[in-house]
Order: structure tokens, then C-alpha cells, then sequence
């Protein structure tokens, strides 16, 4: 080791509380929502996203939400809810402000926690409190105390988080000390990148880098091309939105299909039967789509006379995976009535 280097312990892992619980759409239904509890914040705070998905009626309102560094945006919209939790009878009326943009994913980075030995028996909060993910709510001092009715708490040990019961359920707080990887206990720092200089930096390059090449496109691909330029958009969190191109036959390409998703749905659910924790795992995977707006009930008002397409779907186990060993896999493939499937008609 050099006299000038630097020997630093790695940096914790910070947790902070996040649950999931349920908040009332404008019909009474509920939804799940993901929720930091801040005993910092004077207003509760809903991102537009879940203000849109639930429906919810709007106040006008001209409040300036005023955060850390002097940053700060209007609010120019309220809504009030219901809010619930997932494990016990609790429940209460909140007035949100609506803000644009929420926070930061929440953790930065997802982290794997295989080695924390949680006990099984425990009522998580929330669920996925290790993987980075959006926080569309903020909960506000205004009923912090309420949520902690008891002072119970789990120390798995000295170097890990503690978890804190709370009425949404058991919520992970504080940091993981990392251990350093060799002996040397050499660390780099964490290096934090501005993304507006990281794109500014990426159109540079691919301006600086761009060759011209005579494209030689197929009609059909010319046609992909100008669709593609024609709808693509990009969500206030920087993620670009892409329609799916359809043939000029789309229509008459895509025949019966639920018979076929229904005889596999059938098969899958007799694999269930004998592998309740394949089962566990998969549901699990299919309340996150629900949760994250991947897919949604169909309802009687959706309109039946459009092309239609029912897609099978099945588990794909990787027990070697530190995260997610079972993850669902939809097939496209599958051919319908016609003898074409969506990815023909794609």
C-alpha cells in the first residue's frame, strides 16, 4: 500500500422507511402504493402518476414544497384519500399534496440481503424494502406517531439494520455495515454522476461518433423507422415509452387465443398444487405487476371488438439468482386460431 493512499471503511447501506399499503381510487377500490414514512415533512405528498391511477378528484392549491439544498417546486393540485394497511385495521383520511416528481428510486442501488437470516414469521412492511424502486407517497409528521404504536424492535446484529414494528408492518431502518473486501481495506469513494452531464455527454458522443451510411431499409422496416420517430415518448422519470409496430394485417393475423392461454393456465395452476412455494414465489411475482401498473384487471367497459390477445405465461426458476429465483415469463409465441401469434403480427 502506497503512503498516499487512503484507507476509508466502506460506506453503510441506508435504509429508510418504506411500506406498502393501500390507498382508495376516486370508486372505492383499493390499490397498492408504496410509501416513505417522514417525520421531516410538514404535507403529505402524491406523485402525479398515482394521483392519475387513482382517479382522484383535485383541488386547486399554489403551495411551494421547499426541500433539502433550497430545491423546490409548486404544487398546484391537492387530493384527499383514504390510506390502509396491509396487515391490521388502520386507516386514515390524508390530504396529499400532487407533486410532478416524487423522489429518487429508494434504495439508490438494490442490495442483497440473502445473508440477513430475516426471521419468516415477520410481517414485512414492505416486501421489497432492498430493491431499488419509485416511492409514490410521502407520508408527513402529521400522523407519524401514529404508525409506531408500540416500541417493539429486531437487531439481527450489530452490523445490520433494525426493524421497527409499525401498523403497515415490520419496517427495515438504519444502515448495513459493509465488510471490507480484502485485507487491505482499500475502498474506492462512491462517485456520483449529474444525469443531465451524463446525457449531455451521450449526445456528444453519438453526435461526435455518428457515421453516414446509406441506409438500405425494406419497406417494411422504412415503415417500423418513421412509426417508431412518429410515437415515442419519453415520461417525466426519463423512461422512454415505445408503441408496438403492427402489421398492415394485424387485425386479421390475430385469431382465438384464450382457449389455448386457459388450457396452459390449467396446467400451471395443476403445477401448483404439488409446489406451494413455486406458487408463493409466482403470485409474488404477479402482485408486483399489479402493484407497478405492468397489467390490470379486465373490466366489462374494456372494448371487447378490438383485436384481442391472450398471453400465456409460465416460471422460469434460476436458483443460482441472488434476487428473484422465479421470474414469469410470457409467451408471445404462442399461435392463435389463425396460425399466427403476436410476435407474427408484430
Amino acid at each position: 500500500m502506497r503512503s498516499n493512499d487512503v484507507v476509508r471503511d466502506p460506506p453503510p447501506n441506508i435504509f429508510i422507511l418504506t411500506v406498502v399499503l393501500q390507498v382508495e381510487d376516486a370508486y372505492g377500490k383499493m390499490h397498492y402504493a408504496r410509501a416513505l414514512l417522514d417525520s421531516g415533512s410538514q404535507p403529505n405528498l402524491m406523485s402525479d402518476r398515482l394521483a392519475q391511477l387513482l382517479r382522484l378528484k383535485r383541488q386547486k392549491s399554489n403551495v411551494l414544497v421547499q426541500g433539502i439544498g433550497e430545491k423546490s417546486e409548486h404544487a398546484n393540485d391537492s387530493v384527499s384519500t383514504v390510506i390502509r394497511s396491509r396487515k391490521v385495521d388502520f386507516a386514515r383520511n390524508v390530504n396529499f399534496l400532487v407533486l410532478r416528481k416524487m423522489t429518487s428510486n429508494l434504495p439508490a442501488n438494490t442490495i442483497t440481503v440473502e445473508h440477513w437470516k430475516i426471521p419468516k414469521d415477520i410481517f414485512l412492511a414492505d416486501p421489497g424494502f432492498n430493491r431499488s424502486s419509485e416511492v409514490d407517497l410521502i407520508l408527513g409528521s402529521q400522523f407519524f406517531f401514529d404508525f409506531f404504536p408500540t416500541s417493539s424492535r429486531i437487531q439481527l446484529s450489530e452490523t445490520l439494520p433494525i426493524f421497527v414494528e409499525s401498523v403497515f408492518g415490520w419496517i427495515v431502518a438504519g444502515g448495513e455495515q459493509l465488510v471490507p473486501s480484502s485485507k487491505d481495506s482499500i475502498c474506492c469513494q462512491t462517485v456520483i454522476v449529474s444525469m443531465d452531464s451524463l446525457e449531455k455527454s451521450m449526445e456528444k458522443f453519438w453526435s461526435i461518433e455518428e457515421v453516414s451510411i446509406a441506409p438500405t431499409f425494406s419497406s417494411e422496416e422504412m415503415a417500423c423507422e418513421e412509426y417508431y420517430a412518429s410515437t415515442v415518448s419519453r415520461t417525466d422519470e426519463g423512461r422512454y415509452v415505445v408503441r408496438y409496430p403492427k402489421r398492415e394485417k394485424f387485425s386479421s393475423m390475430i385469431g382465438e387465443s384464450k382457449s389455448a392461454a386457459v388450457r396452459r393456465f390449467t396446467l400451471l395452476e395443476n403445477r401448483f398444487s404439488k409446489d406451494p412455494e413455486l406458487k408463493k414465489s409466482y403470485y409474488k411475482f404477479m402482485e408486483e405487476y399489479i402493484f407497478f401498473g405492468h397489467m390490470r384487471p379486465v373490466v366489462d367497459s374494456d372494448n371487447s371488438e378490438l383485436p384481442t390477445y391472450y398471453l400465456p405465461h409460465h416460471p422460469v426458476v434460476k436458483e443460482a439468482s441472488t434476487t428473484t429465483k422465479t421470474r414469469v415469463v410470457f409467451d408471445g409465441s404462442s399461435k392463435t386460431s389463425t396460425g399466427y401469434s403476436l410476435n407474427d403480427a408484430l
